[in-house]
This record gives C-alpha cells, sequence and structure tokens, in this order.
C-alpha cells in the first residue's frame, strides 16, 4: 500500500540531512531527520525495497502522521547528471503529515515491492519511485520534499540545494557521475 500524505502542518525546525559513506567506494547512507532533538517514539516504517540493497525507509509518528525521518542507500549505482526530472507546480509547505488509520495495532512496519532511481539535477537530488504514477505536487518540508501523485501518495523525494560538503560525500564514495 503506497505512503499517502493527508495534509502539512507548521515545522518548527528544518530537517537535517546528513550522508555518510559506509564503504570505501560505491555506498552512501542518507538520513535525513525532522527533529534531531526529539526522541524517536512510538514510529511506525513505511518501507520502498527490491530485496537487492536496504530499503528506502520513512519514519512516521504513529498517533499523529507526522514525518520523523527518511534513510536510504546510494549502493552499487551511480547517481546521473540531468535537468529531466519531475516539476510539479502545486507546493504544500510544512512537516508531511501522512494517513496511519490504515495502520493496523500493533504493526509497525509496511513494506511496499519497489524500487527507486537516483538523478542529480544541479545540486537537487531526485529519488524517484519506479512504476508510480507521475508527480503532480510537492509538500515541501525545505530540505527534503515528497513528490505526490494526484492521490497524494508519494511518488518520490527531493533532496533540494545539496551543499558542498554533501556532494563530496557522493564523489568520494565514486557513486556521483564524472
Amino acid at each position: 500500500m503506497a505512503l499517502r500524505m493527508i495534509s502539512t502542518q507548521p515545522q518548527q525546525t528544518a530537517p537535517v540531512r546528513t550522508a555518510e559513506k559506509m564503504t570505501s567506494r560505491g555506498m552512501v547512507l542518507w538520513t535525513i531527520t525532522a527533529d534531531p532533538a526529539a526522541r524517536p517514539v512510538n514510529r511506525i516504517h513505511w518501507r520502498l525495497a527490491d530485496g537487492k540493497k536496504p530499503p528506502l525507509d520513512v519514519a512516521i509518528n504513529r498517533q499523529t502522521g507526522l514525518f520523523q525521518e527518511l534513510t536510504f542507500f546510494i549502493q552499487d549505482e551511480v547517481v546521473l547528471r540531468t535537468t529531466d526530472h519531475p516539476a510539479p507546480t502545486e507546493r504544500q509547505a510544512g512537516q508531511p503529515q501522512f494517513e496511519t488509520d490504515s495502520w493496523q495495532p500493533g504493526q509497525y512496519d509496511r513494506d511496499e515491492p519497489g524500487q527507486a532511481t537516483f538523478a542529480l539535477d544541479g545540486r537537487n537530488l531526485y529519488v524517484l519511485f519506479q512504476g508510480m504514477a507521475p508527480a503532480t505536487s510537492i509538500a515541501d518540508a525545505g530540505t527534503v520534499q515528497f513528490l505526490l501523485d494526484g492521490q497524494q501518495q508519494v511518488a518520490g523525494i527531493v533532496l533540494p540545494a545539496l551543499d558542498d560538503s554533501l556532494l563530496a560525500v557522493m564523489r568520494e564514495a565514486q557513486v556521483l557521475e564524472a
């Protein structure tokens, strides 16, 4: 079942992004945390996985539905440079709030079969979910943006305006096209 956003809420701080080279080459772990000072409590996890590498994981507060953390790996692949990317015109600013009513009591994770592809347009890293409908809007939390299809389902993610240190991690790990 796809991850569906129901609204955005005002946010107190911009999410914090980190990129960490995990091996001498070929693997980078990305972590985007909505509020690094908050303790991770009562989380549920929506994961997109193809069985070949660790899943893309979106952690959500079960009670509020608010986005808490995103983690994913770029592993054994090359992020291509492109100018061909989704360009939705509708934008909703704030911290994404996701639908959690369909989660069963005691259910802590939901695994969605699928694959993410990666592309870099200037300093914007696109993480696009294969097989999803085209994005028509963006939930903009500042340092992370969720691409949404016409049904408000997450179709991808954008990490906008990467700074030099984050791009350097990708170059050092040799996952960025020269």
